[in-house]
């Protein structure tokens, strides 16, 4: 009892290491310290019993293991209860025996020694507060996990698991619930079997919905991420909307017009890497049209975006394009170029190249200016798809169609990219995964793990998606199939997207999540329009290895993107085919992650 007293009323031990025990040793020997008491308790509520009550009772108790732990629970919480208000009451008189001694003190020097003790009094309540806080934490969390409602007052007594957070309510009192994306009681928070998708936004009554079609999502510093879009109720002039996803739900702004009184086919956007600058691109017209770039700049906080004004780079568009952050501020854009002036307007269709643009997005956030124009292969080059491997690296995946250099089918290729200061160069050997097969049409690329990433394509002529897993030689670039392409989907899809927590961003700089262990979604239409998507964990050797379906939607798709945010969740943005925006958070750990 000397000892269970000590450690109740926060006594000091002897030794000063007791004082740098964590919390949670802290607490295992007061529980353990109290058990025997405890137990006793409970044993002495036996006594007097007859043999049969006792072992009806124990036979009870044996058939209902989960009322047996909650019983356990309350009995250890009105321990607690009962000791602390103990403690306090030791505490207080304590404290005014020292306080009436020291009004009392004969000399200084015995004054000194009476304050010095007060200090420490309070020392010892606050350290024996904070100790019967934890035990009762101990004892709600244990009851909540079982499945009980209401036994915790405050946040304060509970501990929720991974991925979840703490509500109050006069209602229902303190409850674990898991972040937005994941589901379960709390405690245990796993992805989600179905995916219930939200609207994007809402029009007022009076107001005209818009149609939204080409949608692209980007993921920004934190926990923020962009949304741009075409509207086609609005003369098809491109929008963009910013969001924060919190762990309850995404927060959105209105939509901001960003392409005047053009319209913007194919919008895509992109974080600078140095700061909350932003850019932006697309094309004034569906055929033959202007390839536009411009930046903006936004508040962290308020989300308040700032745009600046759109400079062209390219003529003669029809494609969408992709474009990446470089480091120091440096954007680069990637589109099919189309030459049809000079010596090559005399050739059939003009001359065809897959090109970069390089771009520098300055400080003011609303100034954009052009480095340099890069040609990395020669031919009909569309459906591009870029990802960074790195900061400084990306690979660019594309269809090469008839009339390019190569005598190989080239419509599933890909190429290697790196920028040193302010050159970037192309490897200049690229990669193609289906060199007998023609009609290789939608395709997305995700980094996997460091020089190790996913290609997702649809094969048209098969009406098969398949996935193959590359390597990149991290000396020489050279580039090697890990796992050949494989199939995923049967049937036709318009889109393939694929979305990898290998990295996040956080706040200026990539974060690799291989501590948790990558997770690969690749979403694609099947057989009556809905959408699917296959989640997958990644192994070590960087190859998918065990792979769930998941149904995205019952009705048809005709635009998806998909980003991963801050905190390793992935936001899925999507239209169907009234034009009707949704998003839908994504978790992607499991509870054991």
């Amino acid at each position: 009892r000397t000892k269970i007293w000590q450690l109740s009323c926060g006594r000091r031990l002897a030794t000063p290491a007791a004082f740098a025990m964590p919390p949670l040793t802290s607490l295992l020997v007061l529980v353990w310290t109290a058990l025997p008491y405890f137990v006793a308790g409970r044993e002495r509520s036996s006594q007097g019993v007859s043999a049969p009550a006792r072992q009806q009772q124990q036979s009870s108790i044996s058939q209902a293991d989960v009322y047996y732990v909650t019983e356990m629970a309350d009995r250890f919480a009105a321990f607690t209860a009962k000791h602390k208000s103990s403690s306090e009451d030791f505490h207080s008189a304590e404290m005014q025996r020292l306080q009436a001694a020291i009004g009392q003190a004969a000399s200084l020097v015995d004054k000194s020694r009476l304050e010095k003790a007060a200090i420490s009094n309070e020392e010892s309540r606050i350290e024996a507060q904070n100790a019967f806080n934890e035990m009762m934490n101990f004892a709600t969390t244990m009851k909540q996990a079982m499945g009980a409602r209401g036994s915790a007052l405050s946040c304060d007594d509970l501990t929720c698991g991974p991925r979840s957070y703490c509500t109050a309510s006069v209602e229902d009192g303190a409850v674990c619930q898991c972040h937005e994306g994941y589901e379960g009681n709390g405690f245990i928070c796993n992805p989600p079997a179905n995916l219930t998708p939200h609207l994007l936004f809402a029009t007022a009554a009076n107001e005209r919905p818009p149609q939204v079609a080409d949608i692209h999502v980007s993921m920004l510093s934190d926990n923020v991420v962009a949304v741009a879009y075409r509207d086609v109720t609005k003369h098809h002039q491109g929008y963009l909307m910013l969001g924060k996803a919190g762990a309850q739900e995404m927060t959105w702004t209105s939509p901001v017009l960003i392409s005047g009184t053009s319209a913007a086919f194919s919008p895509v956007v992109a974080e600078a890497d140095d700061g909350p600058r932003l850019a932006i691109a697309f094309r004034d017209q569906n055929r033959d049209g202007s390839a536009m770039l411009l930046s903006a700049s936004y508040d962290p906080t308020t989300l308040q975006l700032r745009l600046g004004s759109p400079k062209v780079f390219a003529r003669h568009q029809a494609q969408g394009m992709s474009l990446l952050a470089l480091p120091e501020g440096r954007i680069v854009a990637l589109y099919s170029e189309h030459v049809l002036s000079g010596v090559a307007g005399k050739l059939a269709g003009g001359a065809m190249y897959g090109t970069a643009i390089l771009a520098k997005v300055h400080t003011n956030g609303t100034t954009v200016e052009m480095e340099g124009k890069h040609r990395f292969i020669s031919g009909p080059v569309a459906r591009i798809s870029a990802t960074r491997l790195s900061p400084s690296s990306f690979v660019v995946a594309y269809r090469l169609g008839e009339g390019g250099a190569s005598k190989e089918k080239a419509e599933a290729s890909v190429t290697f990219a790196q920028i040193r200061g302010a050159e970037l160069s192309f490897h200049p050997q690229s990669l193609s995964l289906e060199p007998a097969q023609t009609q290789i049409w939608a395709r997305s690329v995700a980094l996997v793990q460091e020089n190790v990433f996913a290609y997702s394509y649809h094969s048209g002529s098969e009406e098969l998606t398949k996935q193959a897993i590359v390597r990149v030689d991290p000396v020489t670039h050279l580039m090697s199939v890990l796992q050949k392409p494989r199939v995923i989907s049967q049937g036709f899809s318009p889109y393939v997207g694929t979305v990898s927590s290998a990295f996040i961003q956080q706040g200026n700089g990539l974060t690799l999540l291989q501590a948790d262990g990558p997770r690969l979604l690749t979403f694609f239409s099947k057989a009556g329009g809905a959408a699917e998507a296959q989640l997958c964990k990644v192994s070590e050797l960087g190859v998918p290895s065990v792979c769930q379906d998941l149904d995205l939607s019952s009705s048809e798709l005709v635009s998806m993107s998909g980003t991963t945010v801050g905190d390793g969740r992935l936001l899925l943005a999507f239209a169907d085919s009234r034009g009707v925006p949704h998003y839908r958070l994504v978790g992607f750990l499991e509870a054991s992650n």
